[in-house]
This record gives structure tokens, sequence and C-alpha cells, in this order.
């Protein structure tokens, strides 16, 4: 039993509200649109950093297509606390609307806020 995960409202274990983890979330979403890998590397662990350049990114964006256009909108969002063993983790998922395509990312952070995955769906 104390090795399954278990789940919570956004921040509760680290003192933060729903709207701070989402703003946090739509903060890293403007800088990978910006392409501004040095404050992304800065806000993140280390494994994270070494896997943030901009050919992941070209690569991840162009596997759903060539053009995505400008960013519009923030659509449906939705944050949780997740914690299994000894880690805390704050995990969105949120919808990004662009001039050519929708996407869903999908961010975590560790219980310090650090980026530590990024996906794009």
């Amino acid at each position: 039993w104390w090795a399954l995960p278990k789940t919570a409202p956004a921040g509760q274990g680290i003192g933060l509200t729903e709207q701070e983890i989402l703003g946090r979330a739509q903060e890293v979403v403007a800088l990978v649109d910006a392409e501004d890998f040095d404050a992304l590397r800065s806000m993140s662990t280390e494994p994270m950093q070494n896997a943030l350049d901009a050919t992941s990114l070209e690569a991840a964006r162009a596997s759903f297509s060539d053009d995505w256009g400008a960013f519009e909108a923030f659509g449906n969002a939705y944050a949780f606390e997740a914690r299994q063993l000894w880690v805390t983790q704050e995990v969105v998922e949120m919808v990004a609307i662009y001039e050519n395509i929708t996407v869903t990312y999908d961010i975590v952070f560790e219980s310090d806020m650090r980026l530590s995955s990024f996906y794009i769906k």
C-alpha cells in the first residue's frame, strides 16, 4: 500500500494553490514558444536541463505539424499532486491553441517547482 501512487489537490503538499501551479505551467509553455532555453534550463531539474534543446523541440513540433502558427490561447487545464514513495510531484495537463493546431502539454514539477518533465501530445 505505501508504494502505490496517491493523488491530492494541486499544491496541497507544498503550500501552493492550483492557480499558482497552472501559472507556472503557462510560463513553461511561453518559454518553449519563445525558444528561451536558458530560462527553461534555469527552472529545470538537472536531467531535464540536459534534454532541453532546439533540435529536440523542433523534432517534437514537426511530428505534429510543420506550421503551428502563433499562439492564441490556453484551453482547458487541470492539475493534481501525485505522491509515490517519498516523491511528490505537481502534474499539469494543459491545452494550448495555436493558429493552425491545438496541442496538449503534460508538464511535471518536482516539489520545489523545478520542471522535471515536459511532453507534447
